[in-house]
């Protein structure tokens, strides 16, 4: 397909526009601005471009949220993709910010809210919300996680990134029963030094060579001897003034449950935040957000990048009580336009979802932006000049739920595409 093809342009969905590459690969005088007007990607200049230039490509139509940069996503939007306003807080509380979990038993999905209040006052909720009804309520009992981030299905629970306050509430791994809201820390600390603030989770199962005798407990608690907990531990709460100096530097751990044991398996990041694997488990995805500094500036120079890792699984017969799971060759899977790749999550044909400034963002799993959903400026809500920013999000059946601070969205997609944590 290309932008020339008018019969190919006539099967494009109303909610779809074309972003090719090519139209932005030259452009006339602009200034791209990270974080600002999402209707278009550059700003020109009143002045005249040099005959050697083409004109300036038309400002994207606000009123088409999914961007088509190359024609793989049109397979995963499917023939009718839509975008719909599921919740809101009409008062621009950040109440839909992190965590999104999508929990089957209810069709609801799990969620957290962004911090709110003073330094070491900084709270944040746990909430469900409906997928088909948007109702969001409570869970009695969950503020007992302090500070909640990252989280993701852990057996018949939802374990969640701890990021804690201040010193004598140092963060962690805490598990959530969203039945009986009964919370138990798992992890808070290693050897006695306090994580910074743990951020975002993911499970590896054990190896494939492990009876699936011995791991049928795995499903309900993920605690079975071979399946690893990874999770990634940035100094943002230190950044946001809410804990004290950090005791570790910024890195990504591996926890086994089952025996207490935990170690750092990669290091070298400004900001390691979003975590996820694909399928197979043979890749893990971490991103970088040092584009956000100390000071809460946007550094354009820092990173914000996703790196992919192989997952080195211990060899047949290995005891594993002794060997874990190891992350080696690392490599820049992509440096996303956005800034800021947050949450971060993969289908199961390997494509790679993450939340930026702008939206979402999808990338084929070579590494291509292929498209991205963007969260524009809606004049029908209660800020309608308000850019909105998507930093987590889950795949659902159906399609994707995107946490967008004040606003939950519902985004449906090709029936094809299944989430790979589903």
């Amino acid at each position: 397909m290309t932008s020339q093809s008018t019969k190919e342009e006539t099967t494009i969905p109303s909610t779809v526009q074309l972003a090719l590459p090519s139209t932005y690969a030259v452009l006339p005088p602009f200034n791209r601005e990270i974080k600002g007007d999402k209707s278009h990607f550059h700003s020109t200049s009143h002045l005249a471009s040099a005959s050697s230039l083409p004109p300036p490509p038309p400002p994207l139509d606000p009123t088409k949220p999914f961007l088509v940069h190359h024609p793989h996503f049109l397979t995963l939007l499917g023939p009718k993709p839509t975008f719909s306003l599921l919740a809101e807080d009409r008062t621009g509380k950040a109440f839909a910010h992190e965590a999104p979990v999508y929990w089957k038993d209810t069709n609801e999905v799990i969620f957290s809210s962004s911090p709110y209040g003073k330094g070491y006052e900084v709270v944040e909720v746990i909430s469900r919300v409906n997928v088909e009804t948007g109702q969001v309520n409570g869970i009695p009992g969950s503020e007992q996680i302090i500070t909640p981030n990252g989280a993701i299905r852990f057996g018949d629970k939802i374990l969640f990134c701890s990021q804690g306050v201040g010193e004598d509430q140092p963060g962690g791994l805490a598990t959530l029963d969203v039945a009986t809201g009964e919370v138990k820390y798992l992890l808070n600390n290693f050897y006695g030094r306090r994580f910074n603030s743990p951020n975002d989770v993911a499970i590896l199962p054990p190896p494939s060579w492990v009876d699936s005798s011995l791991t049928t407990a795995s499903t309900e608690s993920h605690a079975t001897l071979g399946t690893t907990i990874f999770f990634t531990d940035p100094t943002y709460a230190y950044q946001q003034h809410f804990k004290p100096a950090p005791e570790l530097p910024n890195q990504v751990w591996a926890f086994n449950a089952a025996t207490g044991d935990v170690r750092a398996v990669a290091d070298g990041f400004d900001m390691p935040n979003g975590i996820c694997f694909n399928l197979e488990g043979t890749i893990c995805y971490i991103t970088d957000t040092g584009m956000v500094s100390e000071t809460a500036e946007f550094k354009r120079h820092r990173p914000g990048t996703i790196y992919a890792y192989d997952v080195l699984q211990p060899s047949k017969g290995a005891d594993l009580t002794l060997e874990g799971p190891t992350l080696v060759n690392r490599r820049v899977f992509c440096y996303t336009d956005g800034g800021i790749p947050d949450g971060v999550k993969c289908d199961t044909e390997g494509n790679v979802y993450t939340g930026c400034l702008d939206g979402l963002h999808i990338y084929h799993k070579s590494g291509t932006l292929v498209g991205r959903i963007v969260l524009f400026p809606d004049p029908a809500s209660a800020f309608p000049t308000l850019s909105r920013h998507c930093a987590n999000f889950c795949l659902v059946p159906g399609g994707i739920v995107m946490m967008a601070e004040d606003r939950i969205y519902k985004v449906t997609l090709a029936s094809a595409v299944k989430g790979a944590l589903l």
